[in-house]
């Protein structure tokens, strides 16, 4: 398995108790619903490697993990901090509504704002606690620029142009 073909869930947070428990972040907008997930793929060392969830439980707020063959604090601490990935075939849906669409799925796509502006092929999509930016690369420049990316600004998402459309202030593009 390769990180082309997954996604990013979250990360592996620090040891739960004393038996081999992971305390899990899990970057979903329903966590309980990985509970039934037979295993998650865990990047070590920049190769993805299945670990096998033998219990999933969701206490205080947090999802709490026991993987097969991991029994004791010390081998649980020796995996925090790692990343946690699934197979794309595990995304939910997003079928129902089409104006929805997960980040990885816009890079590529050109930022239209108004007046039909072009502000940049997106490179990559940045959170920031409760901020997200497009990090746009203007083709007629080559300059990288930071556009907010804010719900009540957003019009659509055109899959088959490979266009998002964005209220931003012109302004934006010119800053150095």
């Amino acid at each position: 398995m390769d990180k082309s073909s997954c996604f990013l869930v979250g990360y592996v947070r620090k040891p739960h108790g004393l038996k081999g428990a992971l305390e899990l972040f899990l970057d979903v907008d329903d966590p309980q619903s990985y509970a039934s997930k037979e295993a998650f793929f865990l990047d070590i060392a920049g190769q993805l490697v299945p670990y096998k969830m033998v219990a999933f439980h969701w206490q205080n707020q947090k999802a709490v993990v026991h993987f097969e063959g991991i029994s004791d604090t010390e081998q649980a601490a020796a995996l925090a901090g790692t990343a946690l990935y699934l197979p794309m075939e595990h995304l939910p849906s997003l079928e129902q509504d089409p104006q929805r669409f997960y980040y990885f799925e816009i890079i590529g796509f050109e930022v239209i704002g108004p007046e039909e502006r072009s502000g940049g092929i997106i490179e990559d999509v940045l959170e920031y606690g409760p901020n997200t930016l497009l990090k746009t690369r203007l083709s007629d420049s080559g300059k990288e620029v930071l556009l907010p990316f804010i719900d009540e600004k957003f019009d659509r998402v055109d899959r088959e142009t490979k266009r998002l459309y964005l209220d931003f202030h012109p302004e934006l593009l010119h800053l150095d």
